[in-house]
């Protein structure tokens, strides 16, 4: 006689996204960066790599834009394609930059380190560093 294996139950997974009917898990955690940065008064926006379809980044990106142009600062977006909406964008945006995000950042590091290099701690290398959520929200003293 054979061996009968139960038959097991098909499982679900689901990768870790928001959908965009869905409440964000972490949204209590954004709300709070969001006050805390509108706290320190930002003076420039860049807004990186989004289509800016979704409503609530939308509205933080709106909400960010207009408390920079309160103090003349300004708003910049880096994209690898257009965005849909022109005359939104142009509400919003101040400079619109076509290109690859990753290219844009490096380029970026490597003019402002030719420029100012006494930003940059014993020569040390461009490279990506990440940071915690919690990291960014912490003062730190400068090195």
């Amino acid at each position: 006689m054979g061996c009968i294996l139960r038959q097991r139950p098909i499982g679900k997974m689901r990768p870790n996204i928001v959908l965009y009917s869905e409440v964000h898990p972490q949204g209590d955690d954004i709300s709070q960066i969001v006050k805390y940065d509108l706290g320190k008064k930002p003076d420039m926006l860049i807004v990186m790599g989004t289509t800016l379809s979704i409503k609530n980044l939308k509205e933080y990106t709106r909400l960010f834009s207009r408390e920079v142009h309160s103090r003349q600062g300004l708003v910049v977006l880096i994209n690898k394609e257009e965005l849909g909406a022109k005359a939104w964008v142009e509400d919003v945006f101040d400079y619109t930059v076509l290109g690859d995000v990753d290219e844009w950042v490096m380029k970026a590091a490597h003019h402002w380190k030719e420029k100012n290099p006494w930003d940059w701690h014993n020569d040390q290398e461009v490279e990506p560093r990440v940071h915690t959520r919690y990291e960014l929200m912490e003062e730190k003293p400068p090195v």
